[in-house]
């Protein structure tokens, strides 16, 4: 195959994964090479360039701008003395798992099961099962049960929907009521 059809082919595989929804963006990373369980949502495009190198556990949710980076490309700058020097590392995510939005997980790490990742984290280290980090870098700042139970301590839940869901204005009503404007 010509350089020009692979440069083509590969724009083409990179406009289908930008546009794809997130299950069809688990998809799409599967046939990449990585390895993507059941029900999982994948709302980022920051997919490292070796895609094989990255493995998700089911029901997992990565949000938008999360950047999962297999390399550490900081040895470029040994290239002239040490060509073949590179430092790659498997990303290990587990099941049941929240990655919040615009978060960073470098090379080498593996998040346990039933994790919660905040926005913005920058994760250079593994993350327990049933954790929660936040901050740059990472760290522990409880646990997902006390997380839980600080949640509906707090943000008491809505009655029930009724069946078929909630329509999106009465939605609205409902949090405008519970959040009036200040």
């Amino acid at each position: 195959m010509n350089s020009r059809v692979r440069r083509l082919r590969k724009q083409w595989q990179s406009m289908r994964f930008k546009r794809a929804d997130p299950a069809r963006r688990a998809e799409l990373l599967r046939e990449r090479g990585a390895t993507v369980g059941t029900g999982c949502r994948i709302h980022t495009t920051g997919i490292g360039s070796e895609p094989y190198l990255i493995g998700i556990g089911d029901e997992t949710t990565v949000a938008p701008g999360v950047q999962l980076i297999t390399h550490d490309a900081g040895t470029w700058v040994f290239r002239k003395e040490h060509p073949l020097t590179g430092r790659f590392g498997r990303i290990t995510i587990g099941s049941r798992v929240y990655i919040g939005v615009n978060a960073i997980v470098l090379p080498g790490v593996t998040i346990g099961d039933r994790c919660i990742i905040g926005a913005g984290a920058v994760v250079t280290r593994d993350v327990a099962s049933g954790s929660v980090v936040a901050g740059v870098p990472a760290r522990v700042i409880c646990t997902v049960d006390d997380y839980l139970r600080r949640t509906l301590e707090q943000y008491p839940l809505l009655e029930p929907s009724p069946p078929g869901g909630r329509r999106p204005e009465e939605l609205r009503r409902l949090l405008e009521e519970r959040y009036p404007p200040a």
